[in-house]
């Protein structure tokens, strides 16, 4: 990817946060006028280039570059009307997830992508007991592992409460990603880039607005999702928050290296647990088990509301207790 902007301080800003964000996705070339631009283009391939609608012209079109996507301050010719634009004065993170969209959805052929060596951590947290903190722990702990490694962040509740919260930063939901994936068009990894948005580090994709759509996805395609994260991204952990309505939980569970299974003490909650426990070995299914760690998350004191919550789970004692409860995972040794 190629961006050339007559702007010193944007092309700065917006390369730092390139390498922040998402630096293995594509390479980079930044440039502050046309001439720079068209030498490097001689001799090395762009793909897609955002330029300010004020250099664009024949020179720049006669380049052969796979994608132009303009870049505007406001209006842009009537003759460059038919390109992709995006609008210069918003964040970087905006603008890049505009980016990938564009060209997720453009470039048909297949660009499938490896990271050899790395291996993906898929953390677990489920609970057949209602009101137990399990999204507020799968949330602190996602945000506490940020601070040293890449994070994403799925919730797969039918209704997980944070559509409201995190609306502002809408960008698509995981129901877009699972249809994107099923129109096998290739470029997952360039669709995802552009729909995570980041809270305090770690990673997410907002989760589904529409709960009978939900249920339509199948086991195959939450674990075709699961692979293209874990072979075409650059993500050490991934945080699984999952719901009852998943279909094919246990084989998402198998996936997992660890579990955790936040829970209550009272009657009704651990005869739920037990019934679980009992379906898993029923089903032949008893090394499932094997995988869950059992907690209990600590009650939040004082908490704000909306992002500022979201914020306050990574620190003072709520996260201290997370930090605790999860010492195998936030250890370096372990991730």
């Amino acid at each position: 990817m190629a961006v050339c902007d007559w702007e010193n301080r944007f092309v700065k800003n917006f390369l730092d946060y390139y390498m922040i964000k998402s630096p293995d996705v594509m390479d980079i070339k930044v440039f502050t006028e046309v001439n720079g631009l068209k030498a490097y283009a001689a001799t090395g391939k762009i793909d897609v280039l955002l330029i300010s609608d004020s250099f664009m012209g024949d020179d720049v079109e006669e380049l052969g570059i796979e994608k132009i996507i303009l870049l505007s301050e406001g209006g842009v010719s009537k003759k460059y009307a038919d390109y992709p634009i995006i609008y210069k004065y918003q964040s970087s993170e905006r603008i890049i997830s505009q980016i990938m969209n564009i060209y997720a959805d453009c470039v048909r052929e297949d660009t499938s992508y490896c990271y050899p060596g790395r291996s993906l951590r898929i953390i677990g947290v489920y609970s057949p007991v209602r009101r137990t903190g399990k999204t507020s722990m799968a949330l602190a702990l996602g945000q506490l592992l940020a601070k040293d490694k890449k994070v994403l962040y799925l919730n797969m509740e039918e209704y997980s409460g944070l559509g409201r919260v995190l609306e502002g930063s809408y960008k698509g939901d995981l129901l877009d990603a699972i249809f994107y994936q099923r129109q096998k068009n290739g470029n997952m990894r360039y669709k995802l880039s552009g729909m995570t948005c980041a809270l305090n580090g770690m990673e997410y994709i907002c989760p589904a607005a529409y709960s009978e759509d939900l249920k339509s996805v199948s086991a195959s395609e939450w674990l075709e999702l699961i692979s293209t994260i874990e072979e075409q991204t650059d993500y050490s952990i991934l945080i699984l928050d999952m719901g009852d309505t998943v279909e094919g939980l246990s084989s998402i569970m198998e996936k997992c290296s660890v579990i955790y299974m936040p829970q209550r003490f009272d009657f009704f909650s651990q005869g739920k647990i037990l019934q679980f426990e009992e379906y898993m070995r029923n089903a032949s299914k008893e090394w499932i088990l094997d995988k869950i760690v059992k907690v209990e998350v600590p009650d939040i004191k004082g908490a704000a509301n909306g992002e500022e919550y979201l914020r306050s789970l990574s620190s003072g004692a709520f996260a201290g207790s997370i930090r605790n409860l999860c010492m195998e995972d936030y250890c370096n040794a372990y991730v």
